[in-house]
This record gives structure tokens, sequence and C-alpha cells, in this order.
């Protein structure tokens, strides 16, 4: 049975997909299509690995906690930018 890569690793192919994605040019079309391909892959994995890591509950309600706090202070800067566009 094969290994899976770690986690590292796989954060590297990621990056390293997407940095070939970018130096392939658009006009080749065949290679940048494989190209991208392989990126949106690479970048579904770390997801999943994101997904994978269990987090205890004091630091599930921490990060929920830091979420509502970012989302009021967005709210307060919407309203005053709505309200300096309106003036």
């Amino acid at each position: 049975m094969l290994s899976r890569p770690s986690r590292s690793a796989r954060r590297a192919r990621c990056t390293k997909a997407w940095e070939k994605l970018d130096a392939t040019p658009k006009k080749d079309k065949r290679k940048y299509l494989r190209a991208r391909w392989k990126a949106m892959r690479a970048r579904i994995m770390v997801s999943r690995c994101i997904r994978e890591i269990e987090f205890t509950e004091p630091v599930k309600r921490r990060l929920i906690e830091d979420i509502k706090e970012a989302v009021e202070r967005m709210g307060g800067v919407v309203r005053e930018a709505e309200a300096s566009t309106a003036s």
C-alpha cells in the first residue's frame, strides 16, 4: 500500500502547481488547461487536508468568536463607507 504524502509535501505540491500555471501562457491552450486542472486539484487536496483537522471544543468556540468579531468590524466599516458615499 502506498503511503500518503505529508501535509507540508501536499502544500508544496499545491504551490508548485500554481506557480506552473502562472508560468504557462494562455495561448498554449492544452498546456494551460492541464496546468489549471492540476492547480485546482491541488487546491482541493489541501482543502480536504484542512477539513481533516479536528479541533477541540474550546478552540472551536474561540474561532467562532474571532469570526463574529471580524463580521462586526466589517459591518461597521461597510456602514461607514456607505455613509461617506451618501454624503
